[in-house]
């Protein structure tokens, strides 16, 4: 089946709205950046690009979720105080400075780097989840 104009250019919208809401930024952002790696407007590359992109966030995403499922399993924060849940971000925000300077001075694997992220991302998800409901009101 062939595209008609107008259901190409649909399905492109679509595909970069999709893109910049993936991202976090607006079309107008992924455009531009688009036009600056791609001057000669290769349709191939730019959505190359740009599914490659998405591949990154949807398995990062993914190993964030796990940790935290695998944190939620083996620690309840019931009952925790929005400080105490915060003083464990920073406790796993601390871990990655470590694991940081372990790698910069020490010869530390980016791995070790990468860990530490996904568990502080997890912990930074899992109190999103559990501020009270009336937080900052």
């Amino acid at each position: 089946m062939v595209m008609s104009d107008r259901e190409t250019i649909s399905r492109e919208w679509y595909e970069l709205d999709y893109a910049s809401n993936a991202l976090g930024v607006s079309v107008s952002t992924v455009l531009k950046a688009l036009e600056d790696l791609f001057p000669n407007n290769k349709r191939e590359d730019v959505y190359a690009y740009i599914n490659a992109g998405l591949a990154d966030n949807t398995r990062i995403h993914e190993q964030i979720v796990v940790e935290l499922q695998r944190a939620e399993f083996k620690h309840s924060w019931e009952g925790n105080s929005v400080v105490k849940m915060a003083l464990i971000v920073i406790e796993e925000a601390g871990e990655v400075a470590r694991a940081s300077l372990q790698h910069d001075e020490e010869g530390g694997s980016v791995e070790a780097i990468r860990e530490e992220l996904i568990q502080t991302g997890a912990m930074c998800y899992r109190m999103l989840k559990n501020l009270p409901k009336d937080y900052g009101k």
